[in-house]
């Protein structure tokens, strides 16, 4: 069940992969894509280094979706360091960092979605809530945009997201973006 890089960026060519195929396109050179063995798919920028991780202890298709969702967070980091920069002058409130991360999941969410059901997934029995399976739903029906559709993940993300801290702590994402901002708020720049 365990799959190269290669075998990941090969699979990401498959014709109906259009979502992937897009933003793929749209992710500005310098960005690494890497695979490994644990912990959850993650984008990592510090200094530098922009990397894409994929887990790759997983079904190749689940890795796809990974990587839409990862690489969406990537194109999205200039709007995150943004976002950090403008709560270290108190630019924005920690209501709007908070959201603007939570807006920033949804995307990547949003893409993942997309990703999963061109693969062919159910979405209702993979990991997205029925809330957002239904707002995805209202989206290809037509019935809502996608501004809509992001900004109701956004808010179930708001309402209802956990996340682990850096210290290994499981927490409300919100609390744990709130506290991000007033350390970066209350930092000497």
């Amino acid at each position: 069940m365990q799959f190269t890089r290669d075998e990941l960026i090969a699979a990401s060519q498959q014709p109906q992969l259009k979502t992937l195929q897009i933003i793929l396109k749209l992710l500005e050179p310098g960005w690494a894509l890497n695979v490994y063995n644990q912990g959850n798919s993650v984008t990592i920028v510090d200094g530098d280094t922009r990397q894409i991780l994929i887990n790759a202890m997983q079904e190749i298709n689940r890795g796809l979706v990974d990587l839409s969702w990862e690489v969406t967070n990537a194109i999205n980091s200039a709007t995150r360091l943004q976002l950090t920069e403008e709560a270290k002058v108190q630019k924005i409130s920690a209501y709007e960092f908070v959201m603007g991360i939570h807006r920033m999941e949804a995307e990547a969410q949003f893409s993942a979605m997309k990703t999963a059901s061109e693969i062919g997934f159910d979405l209702r029995t993979y990991a997205f809530s029925s809330a957002s399976v239904d707002a995805f739903t209202l989206f290809w029906e037509e019935k809502i945009t996608d501004t809509e559709l992001i900004d109701t993940i956004a808010m179930e993300h708001y309402d209802k997201g956990m996340i682990t801290d850096m210290q290994g702590n499981k927490d409300f994402a919100r609390n744990i973006y709130e506290k991000q901002y007033h350390m970066l708020s209350t930092s000497v720049t």
